[in-house]
Parts: C-alpha cells; sequence; structure tokens
C-alpha cells in the first residue's frame, strides 16, 4: 500500500491536481490570443509604411463629374450679417433674458443661428403665426424659457426681424442658397 497509489473515490488512480488540464489549455489560450495580437500589430504597421520606391504619388485631383460643395448651412450664414447689427441684437436679447445668449464659445453664435432660421422662415414666406411659433420653438430651452405665444417670443422675432432679417447681405445670402 505504501508504495502504489490509492484508488480514489472517484475512480482517478493518478496521482495529482483533478484540474491540470484546463490550466494547460488556458495557456495555450493565452499564446495564441498574444499570437494573434502581433500579427495583426505587424500587418497594421506594414499598411502604415509607405512604399520603397522614389516613385512619387500622384497628388489628388478633383475630376471633372465630381459634386458641386454643399451649400451653406443656416450655422454659417449669420455671419454674413454685419459685426454691428450682430452685437445689437445679442445685447437686446442679452437685455431681454441673459438666459438667451449663452457664454461659452461653442454656443454664442447659437442665438444668431436661431435668428437666422427666424429670418429664412420670413424670406420663405410663412405665414407670421408659424414664423411667431418656429422662433419660441428655437429659442426656448436651456436657460431660457421662451413658450409659444408669449410676449417674449414677439419681442425675440421683432428683434429678429430688425437686426438680423433687414440685413441685405443676408438677402442676398439666402437668394443665392435657396433658388
Amino acid at each position: 500500500m505504501h508504495g502504489q497509489p490509492s484508488e480514489r473515490p472517484s475512480g482517478h488512480s493518478r496521482p495529482g491536481p483533478a484540474h491540470g488540464r484546463p490550466h494547460r489549455l488556458r495557456g495555450w489560450f493565452i499564446a495564441a490570443t498574444a499570437a494573434g495580437a502581433l500579427a495583426l500589430l505587424a500587418v497594421l504597421a506594414a499598411a502604415l509604411v509607405p512604399p520603397d520606391d522614389n516613385t512619387p504619388v500622384p497628388a489628388a485631383t478633383p475630376s471633372p463629374t465630381a459634386p458641386a460643395p454643399s451649400r451653406p448651412t443656416t450655422s454659417e450664414a449669420w455671419t454674413q450679417v454685419p459685426a454691428a447689427r450682430r452685437t445689437a441684437f445679442i445685447a437686446y436679447l442679452r437685455r431681454l433674458d441673459p438666459g438667451l445668449t449663452p457664454s461659452s464659445p461653442g454656443a454664442r453664435p447659437r442665438p444668431l443661428r436661431r435668428a437666422v432660421s427666424v429670418c429664412y422662415d420670413i424670406f420663405a414666406g410663412k405665414p407670421t403665426a408659424t414664423v411667431l411659433r418656429n422662433t419660441a420653438l428655437r429659442y426656448n430651452g436651456g436657460q431660457a424659457s421662451v413658450p409659444p405665444g408669449s410676449v417674449k417670443a414677439q419681442k425675440i422675432f421683432t428683434a429678429a426681424r430688425r437686426w438680423i432679417c433687414s440685413s441685405p447681405e443676408l438677402r442676398t445670402h439666402y437668394d443665392t442658397t435657396h433658388p
């Protein structure tokens, strides 16, 4: 009995850990995963290396059938309005409700973009009631409350017409981008 392995209740007669095989499989799995990752890195590195020959790469030229650049959007149209008009409009909005004029750099043009949208509604010939409702919907939210039909919505609409929509530069821009 001393020299021979004892019989286990599970029927196994081999000594050692009962779960030795999964450790070996895990090692192979880790090795295979590492090898695959290295192969992927090698392929990516090879794709990023420029060709060895000294032939120049031809410059890209637009094809004659390339589509024309897209029209400017209302987010860019506010730049057509002279700076003095923009400044007066923003100052009025700030006096009306400081929440209408955000102070973060990316959000500063937002009230101007919205005013341009109001103007585009007017230029498109939409009914005044629709333009007023759209004005309230555009300016409501964030730090300001502009309910539809409110006096505040009417004041914003009037200010946009006075300082932004009356700009001949904006009207010209609208006419060229909305044939």
